[in-house]
């Protein structure tokens, strides 16, 4: 099974109100801090893999929050690419590989290709 960040965000009652905002609004970024470690327990709760991915780890945590830019609604859309990833590599967890090799670029990334279109 493969979840897009919006069918993640019907399991996590917090995420919902993140699903209805318009796309490329800006968020406050999440502290590396308690809070975000119990965020990526939940998220990884609810990922339909059989292994666990330790997502709560200082070094996932770190590298989950690095790589989304640190908001709540782009740690959702990594994590969902991030599973797709394991998936297709026969993997039952996100390990940092399924992380680098997930289809999704952070925000100023979307940005800088978007500024690069208008010129």
């Amino acid at each position: 099974m493969v979840a897009t960040a919006l069918d993640l965000a019907h399991l996590l009652p917090e995420a919902r109100e993140l699903a209805r905002l318009p796309a490329g609004e800006r968020l406050a970024r999440v502290p590396d801090s308690t809070p975000i470690h119990s965020l990526l327990a939940s998220f990884e709760s609810v990922l339909p893999l059989c292994e666990p991915s330790g997502l709560g780890a200082p070094a996932m945590r770190a590298h989950v929050l690095r790589r989304s830019e640190g908001t709540i609604g782009e740690v959702a859309a990594l994590l969902a690419a991030a599973m797709e990833a394991a998936l297709l590599a026969g993997e039952e967890r996100i390990g940092l590989s399924a992380l680098d090799a997930a289809e999704y670029q952070p925000p100023t990334v979307r940005r800088r290709l978007f500024e690069r279109e208008l010129r």
